[in-house]
Formats: structure tokens, sequence, C-alpha cells
């Protein structure tokens, strides 16, 4: 969370981006919507996994049954840090969505842990159209950014190369690199994602003023 930590500094940055992740976690692992579906974490560096799984062990073990560790694989020599960088994540995506199509030859949905209010519906209706060959799900964030993307499972793993990441025009990148590649795109609505201080203030305002129910589905956050 480097863009959050420059608002608050890369201690509480970090804590911020894991009770977020923890909350995305319990609401998936509990929710009834989503009973049938294999969960995981796609994770980096993997030599963190104890660390990975002691946060889903600290959140019972009915939520940690529900999730399986997916390590990335490094992609070359280069330090951990430089593994996340904006050029590399293409490769990381396409290499996720190989483990995933490893385990389930189903629509593979990702999603990012910026937004654990991400509602229930959205990732429902990303499974449901992309259950159908030559499908994608794409929902966009406010930023330029997508929070959510769902692809069926004959698209190749190359969507994810010549996309320009961390940028305002990302998931308009995105939905062209899939409509190259034949895909049927459907643009869901647009969420705020919590990326920086002025994201996670606005996020607390309206969980306090306009939106109580966030303060619920996400109480860590």
């Amino acid at each position: 969370k480097t863009r959050l930590a420059k608002g608050v500094g890369p201690d509480r940055a970090a804590e911020v981006a894991q009770e977020m992740l923890r909350d995305l976690l319990v609401r998936l692992a509990q929710s009834a919507s989503f009973r049938h579906m294999d969960l995981c974490v796609y994770f980096a560096p993997k030599e963190r996994a104890s660390d990975m799984e002691g946060i889903l062990l600290d959140l019972g073990s009915d939520v940690a049954s529900r999730w399986s560790l997916l390590p990335m694989e490094p992609l070359s020599t280069a330090p951990a840090s430089a593994q996340l960088q904006r050029s590399n994540l293409g490769d990381l995506l396409e290499g996720g969505l190989a483990l995933a199509r490893s385990r389930c030859s189903c629509p593979t949905v990702f999603l990012g842990m910026d937004t654990p209010h991400i509602g229930e519906r959205w990732i429902v209706e990303g499974v449901e159209w992309a259950a159908h060959p030559g499908r994608a799900a794409i929902y966009p964030s406010t930023d330029g950014g997508y929070v959510l993307l769902s692809v069926s499972p004959d698209l190749p793993g190359s969507i994810f190369q010549d996309v320009e990441w961390s940028a305002s025009g990302t998931c308009d990148s995105q939905v062209q690199a899939l409509e190259r590649h034949q895909a049927q795109v459907k643009i869901g609505d647009a969420a705020t994602d919590i990326d920086d201080l002025s994201d996670l203030a606005r996020w607390y305002r309206k969980a306090r003023q306009t939106q109580p129910e966030l303060r619920i589905s996400c109480p860590r956050t």
C-alpha cells in the first residue's frame, strides 16, 4: 500500500491493508453465496506463507478451512519487492489464472483486497456471466483501475499482457486486451477502492454517516 503509506506511514498502511484483507476473507468465507466456490488467496512473496497462514488461523477454523493459499512464483531472480512492479503484473495474473484453472475448470474471478466492501451480487453476477464461453466481466474502480474481473475458462492467460497497469486507464486497457481476444465483455458498476489516505477518509465518513452497514460488513477496516 505505497500510496496509503505516503499519508499514514508504512506501518499504519500495512495494518490497514491487513484489516481490509481480514474483512474480505471473513465475508466471502461466511457467505452462503460462495459455499460451493473454491476460494484462494494469491499472495507474494511466497516466503511469507506462514504469515498468511497465521492471518487465516486467527480468523477461526471455519474461515481458514474455506481458503487455500496460492503463492506467486518468482518470475526472475529479482528481489521479491521487484516482483510486484507494474511491468510484472500481467505475468503474475496470468500465473494466477493458470493456478486457479489447475484446481477447477470453471470461471475464475479476481478480486483485489482494496474493496473489502464489494457487493456479493457483483461476484455472483461475474461468475454467472463468465460461465459461458468467450466472456469476461469487469467492474471498474473510480480511479481508472478495476476491482473485479471474471473470465470464462476458455479465455487465454495472455488477456493480461499489454495492459497499462497502475494507471488511470488500466480498466480501459484491460477491456481492450480482452477484446483483442474476441471476448464479450460486460462492464459493471464502478466502485471506490481504498488506495490512499483520501480514499480511506472518504470510506470512514460513509461508514459513520451515510452507509452504516459498512461498519457491520467490514468491522476491522
